[in-house]
């Protein structure tokens, strides 16, 4: 009789170690499950603020591209165009804002730094001509830097220079 008891005992021994070991496989499997999910979450997170900056500055570069002149203003730059109404890039606390006429387009990217050129001078005049202009955002960690240009014909060249040589402050 001694030794069904102490079978049984065994028994029941093995049972609570497989359990605890279980309970064991169970939360660290959990836990592991819960890191990999937060990671994602901050990968796709990433992924969306990395589009976003793509698409700013491939908009910013076509429209640039396809302008007649591009003009530094107190909160962005100004892209004339032949026809329609001109292309406005607004730098707000939280983002860039696209304007055209009636138009508007969000670029949630934060804009922490810009800087206007015109033959690499800096400008800091508003609605001055430039031909080179760069801002700088953070992504996550990242510092990202984005330079823009827009190639002028010769004739255009020179009447920005005689613009830029009678504007003050310049």
């Amino acid at each position: 009789m001694r030794t069904a008891d102490r079978l049984q005992s065994f028994t029941l021994i093995e049972l609570v170690v497989v359990m605890i070991i279980t309970g064991i496989v169970v939360a660290t499997a959990a836990t592991a499950l819960r890191i990999t999910g937060e990671r994602l979450a901050h990968l796709k997170d990433s992924r969306e603020k990395w589009l976003e900056v793509y698409r700013l500055e491939g908009a910013v570069q076509g429209d640039a591209d396809r302008s007649l002149e591009v003009l530094s203003e107190v909160d962005g730059v100004r892209l004339k165009r032949m026809v329609g109404p001109d292309i406005v890039y607004h730098i707000l606390a939280n983002g860039v804002v696209r304007e055209t006429g009636q138009v508007t387009d969000t670029f949630y990217v934060d804009i922490s730094e810009r800087e206007s050129y015109y033959n690499g001078n800096t400008i800091t005049t508003n609605v001055s001509p430039i031909d080179e202009w760069k801002w700088e955002a953070q992504i996550g960690e990242t510092p990202v830097s984005f330079r823009f240009y827009k190639i002028y014909a010769a004739d255009e060249k020179m009447r920005h220079e005689a613009i830029l040589n009678h504007t003050p402050g310049r």
